[in-house]
């Protein structure tokens, strides 16, 4: 057998791999395309984890991994989007250290020399829970009213560069952007407010506006029934916007 093989890797030795900013290249995938240790080349395997991306307002930051048995999917999937990966250590042999791997696929993949080279999901959205809005001069909440944070990338003026919204509430899957995306912020509103307005069962109506100093997009929308400590876990949305060149 090969003393290593491909694997998309999404962290090794402390650092993550995904695409900062929410910026991508027509066909990119998640994770950094390297050769990893097989078992003839002194691999072990150290677990199997689901992947999920870390969210900041929308913005992917960073990838946490929990541990699960992939024989019974247990524990189950954090988010709908979440990949399974496993944990590849090198150590002993003359090749013999402490590098390790987070690579996508199972650990049985990893065994078989199987492990994916391409991920079919290239938008990976970030969760967020509904957040109270408040009075700019008081800091105060404002009663049943609530807001979600949708980062914008940052764009670079190429005429090719395109924004592609992607994303869930509740765990249903909202309406996918058109298939070139949208050139402007303008164009991607309008569609915004034409896709993502109508949202769950009991429904909530969502409106969608740039934020004052074009950073991101706040979807505002009102819950005058919810208690405040409540409201965040019955409005969950996995969103991210992303740019692709």
């Amino acid at each position: 057998m090969a003393l290593s093989q491909t694997a998309l890797v999404l962290e090794s030795n402390g650092k993550t791999f995904f695409r900062g900013n929410n910026v991508l290249t027509a066909g990119d995938e998640i994770g950094l395309s390297a050769q990893v240790p097989t078992p003839d080349g002194g691999g072990n395997p150290e677990g199997d984890f689901w992947a999920t991306p870390v969210n900041d307002q929308g913005i992917v930051t960073g990838i946490n991994f929990s541990p699960y048995n992939p024989l019974s999917s247990l524990p189950a999937k954090p988010k709908p989007y979440s990949l399974p990966a496993c944990k590849i250590r090198r150590q002993g042999g003359i090749n013999s250290s402490e590098d390790y791997w987070f690579v996508l696929g199972t650990s049985a993949q990893w065994a078989a020399g199987t492990l994916p080279t391409q991920s079919s999901l290239v938008f990976w959205p970030a969760s967020q829970q509904a957040s109270q809005k408040t009075n700019a001069s008081t800091g105060i909440p404002i009663s049943g009213s609530w807001k979600f944070v949708l980062g914008l990338p940052t764009l670079d003026g190429s005429p090719h560069q395109h924004l592609f919204p992607k994303g869930w509430y509740n765990g249903t899957a909202l309406t996918a952007a058109a298939g070139a995306g949208y050139a402007n912020v303008a164009a991607l509103l309008v569609f915004l407010n034409a896709n993502w307005t109508t949202m769950g069962s009991p429904s909530i109506t969502v409106s969608w506006a740039l934020n004052t100093n074009g950073t991101a997009i706040i979807g505002t929308f009102t819950d005058n029934e919810a208690d405040q400590l409540v409201v965040p876990s019955t409005h969950v949305l996995d969103a991210s916007i992303w740019a692709i060149v």
